[in-house]
Order: structure tokens, then sequence, then C-alpha cells
């Protein structure tokens, strides 16, 4: 069977869900063109990076962090570029600078503007990317990235896995201290590419349809799924329960393309049994040529008094697969 997973992290507030989510480890990688303030302009097109045999290291950072510029000035990307990039012996590594601020302007990248903690293009080999607002969205939708610097790995295969600073750290006389781009590359050579995830469906957005139940009131959610699997979703089901009861089912039946997504579903019911415990959503995506068995659940605890419930967080998080 090939890998499957189903992927689902969601912090919750009393009207609202974030489905922004880390990616997951063999998670497939969104082909980019984004043209590099510097290294003369040349274009950086990621997949034909990848298809050259490139293990690509992406930094996802901004101007005004101070923990980027520091680790910036590491030096461990630009050796990596240097040591292992375009015209080396092993030729084997990418890197690309990708500001993930979509209010940075080129002044900021060249340390002009107070905001900016310094000139990062001087000094630096490595393309280094100032996209647009709108590619910083796709970006951010894609890469899920929730903090700066994040840092990704892309292998050949396409499949993603995040460097952390427990890759690039080491701990020097009780001090945590950045690692040489040679142990940095080291680790890189000693781990094995993920496993491509060929079948991930997430929520792209998801909210609840009302942050309370009252008897004869409607209660569930409003969403709509991505496909972030590296191939097509034929379609999905979306289940919403009420402990282990069943109030309501969707099935979108329109073929999902990777990185696609679904329209706007509203799954409601009024009609949760008193003394419900938890209200889940259940999504669980088909496929016509292969067996996904896998279902994520969100559970949705509940607060329960004679006229109503109440659901004010995520007790609980699961992803099955099965």
């Amino acid at each position: 069977m090939k890998k499957v997973l189903v992927t689902l992290l969601l912090a919750m507030s009393v009207f609202a869900i974030s489905a922004k989510a880390q990616v997951s480890p063999g998670h497939y990688a969104m082909d980019f063109t984004l043209t590099p303030l510097n290294n003369d302009g040349v274009p950086v097109h990621l997949y034909e990076w990848l298809d050259a045999g490139k293990t690509v290291i992406m930094d996802i950072s901004a101007t005004w962090c101070s923990p980027c510029w520091s680790f910036h000035n590491s030096g461990i990307l630009e050796s990596l570029w240097a040591e292992h990039g375009p015209g080396t012996e092993t030729d084997d590594i990418r890197v690309v600078y990708v500001e993930g601020d979509a209010s940075t302007t080129d002044a900021d990248m060249r340390g002009e503007t107070s905001g900016s903690q310094g000139n990062w293009l001087q000094g630096t080999e490595f393309p280094m990317c100032n996209p647009g607002s709108a590619d910083v969205a796709l970006l951010n939708e894609a890469y899920q990235y929730g903090y700066f610097p994040t840092l990704f790995i892309i292998c050949p295969n396409r499949s993603v896995m995040q460097l952390t600073q427990a890759n690039y750290t080491k701990v020097v006389n009780n001090q945590a201290v950045y690692k040489t781009g040679a142990e940095v590359y080291d680790y890189l050579k000693s781990i094995t590419c993920p496993e491509l995830i060929q079948y991930e469906a997430t929520y792209k957005s998801l909210t609840l349809a009302g942050p309370t139940i009252s008897f004869n009131n409607t209660f569930g959610f409003n969403l709509q799924v991505k496909n972030t699997g590296a191939m097509d979703l034929d379609s999905f089901t979306v289940v919403l329960k009420g402990d282990n009861t069943t109030y309501r089912s969707y099935t979108w039946n329109t073929k999902l393309a990777p990185f696609a997504y679904s329209d706007a579903i509203s799954l409601t019911s009024d009609q949760f049994a008193a003394g419900t415990s938890y209200v889940s959503m259940e999504l669980i995506p088909h496929s016509n040529v292969d067996t996904v068995a896998s279902v994520s659940r969100l559970k949705v605890a509940s607060y329960s008094n004679e006229t109503k419930y109440t659901f004010p967080f995520t007790e609980d998080f699961e992803t099955r697969n099965d």
C-alpha cells in the first residue's frame, strides 16, 4: 500500500479554528519560480533543481526577525552553497532564501530601513528572493510555516521535511552554538528522504458554524478541503458526529489535483442528543486506484447544562492510519 496520511492540527477559539499546521515529513513540495534580488536575477525554479537530483534547503525568514538574522550570519547556508552548490565537486545542494513577510520591501532586504536587521544581500551568493504578496500567500498555504525562521529540506523525490534547530546547533560548554556548514552537510547526507505522501487531505479553512449549541439550534463546521498529496483525490467524505453517532455526512465527488481545493462546505445539524460529550469532524479521502485507509478526526469537547452545550476548545486530536 502506498503511504497515506491525513493530517489536521487545529488551535480553536470559541468562534473559529485555525487550519495552519506544520507540514508532515513526506509532504509533497509545491513548485515555485522566484526571481532573486541577487545571483544575477537568475530565476529559481524548484522542480528544475529537484529533477536534476539536487537537495534544496529553503530558508523562510523575515528581515525584521532577530533569530533569522543570527542564523543568516552563522554562514551555514553560505557554506553549503559555496562547498556543495553549483560548480563544486559534489554539486548536490541548492539553497534559497524566501522572504516570508509579504510587507517586506526590497529596501528592507538591502538593510536600508529601520525595520530591517541589516543588509541581507551583502556577501550572500545563494539566491535571495522577496516574493510578492500573492506568492507569499501561496507559499505560506503550501508549506504552512508558522514562525521565522522555518527551514525546509526538499528532497529530489519532492518530499519535504523540516531542518530544525536541533539539526544545525550543538551544545558546547553548556551553550548552544551553531554547527559548521560541514557538520550540517554531514547531517543532510546521513538522513533518508521521507517517502512521498501520495494522498494527503487537509483543511484549507475550518470555522465553527456557531460557538454554542442549544436545543433546536444548528451547530457544525464551515470548511474547505485541500489536496496536499502527490496524487489526485477522486473524492472525499466529511462526517459530522456527536460522540459515536453520525448526524451528517457529505461526499465531494469532483477530482482534486494536488494543491487544488474544494468549494466551501457547510456541515451542520440541529439534532445533537442531550449529554453529547464530543462533536467530531472526520475527513476521509478516496482514490479510485488505491486503497486510502486513513481517517482524520477532530474532536471538540462540549460542556453541557440543562439547556445548551458549548465547545470552547479542542480537547483531542487523532490521526488514524488503518
